[in-house]
């Protein structure tokens, strides 16, 4: 039953010798982690195991019914230890899943994938060969997607790879003990695999008889959770609202399949196109418009009436900056600074509407508060975790932009970083921008073509300090500067079509992930001071958030002195990912502990909205992000189509619509989901009717009522 040859020894021995210096190498990880010396042990004894294991052979027992039984058995137990690893790579030990049935959850949706490859392949051998490798990439990905983004890896990021790619060079990933871990007992499981001769069974039926059971397992499975509600009824939804606390508490491959379900974006409950325009009538059945600034002063809704406009200006140039990453983080507590974290912000009052804006992401997802923002419609309505930008904007998009050169407008897209990123080439000129200027625009395609495939930060900016002589701050630590790229929209201010009314977008990238990196740059220049507790990312990004402070100073000052009536609008798109610590500090307890009204804060980014010229002036404590480009309208006192009206209504009942969740006028917080399924409740069915209105505008699209999301149309 034993056999030994040299190909049989070298296929033994690499494998194991390369698991146990890597297991080795990795030694110090493995002391840092939980259950130290359990992990290190495991992973050493399957890393020896791999060596007897490659000497197997079994063909001349393979007729034995004890040896069909242990096939069948090791067939059954693979999955198991799938999610075992998995779960390592997910931060778990398996038992630490809540509650503890959980582990057969995910071991009966691992079996699925294991009994579906048997059912194609007739063979254990196969099935367990490709799928084990299959799991561990899945849990190394996720692994790594949780690194880079602070949330775990979901459906959705999948269109999202090539925008991740374009920053992943900038993190340090380091393979510590999860996955040497996991990699021996994959290792294991596929060398003891490619050993196994098949089991011999003398009846033909009884091949097929395990090949149709292994499918109908699957086919119930699958039409109990696609085809029924029966499983969601049981409670089997993703958490949406903090996917990371999902993924640790229900496990890594449940969770990740369970957003599956939710891909497909659903019609609202009794939508239908033709009456699309009964829901907007109903959003808008008073005479006038009510202002969203004084709406929010006034706090209670429908207290204000009338525009926000009061000035005579007509057609006020626009700039929209939307910073990477920038927000207040005083929102979330007792949080102070060795100096000021945003001085010149703070003292904006005069033609100054300022305020917290509420976004549906946080740590990343940038395209997603520019989704909002430039349409008006709502993360809410859209599968978690899904990217608007990568999966919905398809074909012509109806928003601000079209809205703006409904009126004359010349618009402009500018983003300092790669032109690609989450498919913004495409989406924009969906939206109707004219141009649109990234860091191959600015700086030239040959340079950044070079830049992105082996140059180091060092050579770009000696290249660019040649190419820009006198400019010394194009780069702070690897990204564009705010200093810089705000001066570039000086310069495209400067030689823009005087003929008309001017209007740019530009998305920064200055304060983006990773704060670890190149954070010399900034070392030292502010520091938190309270908590006490050192957090080394925090202060890089206090400091990043004072240095984009000072590049807002010096943009403002220049349109002070501009001739043209200019308005800018400056928001976050959402707050960083630091370390967990500092947020458990401020907000005084674990973040998995957080309600989802507490948690809202860390969705809270701050809004500044300034005029060369008067306008109203006022503080505005909740919008969310679907609702800014309304309040920018109104503010320019310029026209909007009927969609914009709506919101501007809405706002009156419902200020922060996000996927996070609802807050009403009176201050609480609802599940966007379970306020929509409320019955007889006016909130209710103003948040179904915004549904219906979004589906129409972004889904339905071949069914579209233009005339409410397009200016002038009939």
């Amino acid at each position: 039953m034993f056999k030994f040859t040299k190909r049989s020894i070298a296929a033994g021995l690499i494998p194991a010798g390369l698991l146990i210096l890597f297991i080795a190498y990795n030694y110090s990880s493995f002391q840092r982690g939980d259950h130290s010396t359990l992990t290190m042990g495991a992973a050493l004894t399957a890393s020896a195991l791999i060596f007897p294991v490659c000497s197997f052979r079994a063909e001349p027992v393979r007729d034995r019914s004890w040896y069909r039984f242990l096939t069948l058995a090791f067939f059954f137990l693979t999955p198991l230890i799938s999610v075992i690893c998995v779960e390592r790579l997910n931060g778990n030990f398996i038992t630490s899943l809540d509650p503890e049935d959980m582990i057969l959850d995910n071991y009966a949706v691992c079996l699925a994938f294991y009994a579906l490859l048997y059912f194609f392949s007739g063979s254990i051998r196969i099935s367990v060969m490709v799928c084990s490798p299959v799991f561990l990439i899945f849990g190394t990905a996720n692994m790594f997607v949780k690194e880079f983004k602070g949330s775990p890896l979901v459906p959705m990021d999948v269109g999202s790879i090539a925008t991740a790619a374009s920053v992943a060079d900038n993190f340090h990933y380091t393979a510590g003990y999860e996955i040497a871990f996991s990699l021996a007992l994959t290792l294991l499981v596929f060398f003891a695999a490619s050993r196994i001769a098949p089991p011999w069974y003398r009846r033909r039926h009884t091949r097929l008889a395990l090949r149709v059971t292994g499918l109908l397992y699957v086919l119930v499975l699958t039409v109990l959770f696609y085809g029924t509600t029966f499983l969601v009824d049981m409670g089997y939804r993703p958490d949406f609202f903090n996917q990371k606390r999902g993924y640790e508490a229900k496990g890594a491959v449940l969770e990740f399949m369970l957003n599956t379900r939710y891909m497909r974006v659903s019609k609202p409950s009794g939508y239908d196109a033709d009456h699309v325009s009964t829901e907007a009538s109903s959003l808008t059945s008073s005479s006038e418009t009510p202002s969203i600034l004084q709406t929010a002063a006034a706090g209670q809704p429908g207290a204000a009436a009338g525009g926000a406009g009061g000035s005579s200006v007509k057609n006020p140039n626009i700039i929209v900056v939307m910073d990477e990453a920038f927000s207040d983080l005083r929102v979330l507590g007792d949080i102070k600074t060795k100096k000021p974290m945003m001085p010149f912000i703070d003292s904006l009052k005069e033609n100054t509407i300022i305020g917290n804006m509420y976004v549906s992401v946080v740590g990343t997802g940038t395209s997603n508060t520019e989704y909002e923002f430039l349409t008006g419609n709502s993360m809410a309505f859209l599968p978690a975790g899904s990217n608007a930008y990568q999966l919905y904007v398809k074909d012509q998009q109806p928003g601000l932009v079209s809205t703006l050169e409904a009126q004359g407008y010349d618009a402009i897209a500018m983003h300092p970083y790669f032109r690609s990123n989450w498919n913004r080439p495409a989406v924009y000129r969906n939206m109707g921008f004219q141009r649109y200027l990234a860091m191959e625009q600015l700086f030239g395609k040959d340079l950044v073509s070079r830049y992105r495939s082996n140059m180091t930060r060092e050579t770009l900016r000696q290249e660019l300090a040649e190419k820009y002589p006198g400019e010394d701050d194009i780069l702070l630590r690897s990204y564009v500067s705010d200093a810089y790229d705000f001066r570039r929209v000086e310069q495209l201010y400067q030689k823009r079509d005087k003929a008309k009314p001017w209007f740019c977008f530009n998305v920064t990238m200055q304060n983006h992930s990773p704060y670890d990196m190149f954070s010399s740059d900034v070392l030292g220049e502010n520091s938190i001071t309270r908590p006490e507790d050192y957090y080394s990312l925090a202060d890089t990004y206090v400091s990043l958030v004072r240095r984009t402070d000072d590049a807002l100073r010096q943009l403002v000052q220049y349109f002070q002195h501009a001739k043209e009536p200019t308005v800018i609008l400056f928001f976050g798109d959402h707050q960083p990912a630091l370390e967990n610590g500092l947020y458990e500090d401020v907000m005084g307890k674990p973040l998995n502990d957080l309600t989802d009204a507490e948690n809202q804060k860390r969705y809270i980014t701050r809004f500044v909205l300034w005029a060369n010229y008067d306008i109203p002036e006022g503080y505005i404590d909740k919008i969310s992000a679907n609702y800014m480009s309304t309040l920018l309208l109104q503010t320019a006192g310029l026209e909007m189509p009927e969609y914009n009206r709506c919101l501007a209504n809405l706002y009156c009942q419902l200020p922060v619509v996000s996927a996070q969740g609802v807050i009403d006028s009176t201050d609480q917080f609802h599940l966007a989901d379970d306020l929509e399924a409320e019955k007889d409740s006016a909130l209710a069915q103003s948040l179904l009717n915004y549904h219906r209105l979004s589906y129409n505008n972004v889904i339905d699209t071949g069914h579209r009522t233009d005339r409410l999301f397009y200016l002038g149309k009939k």
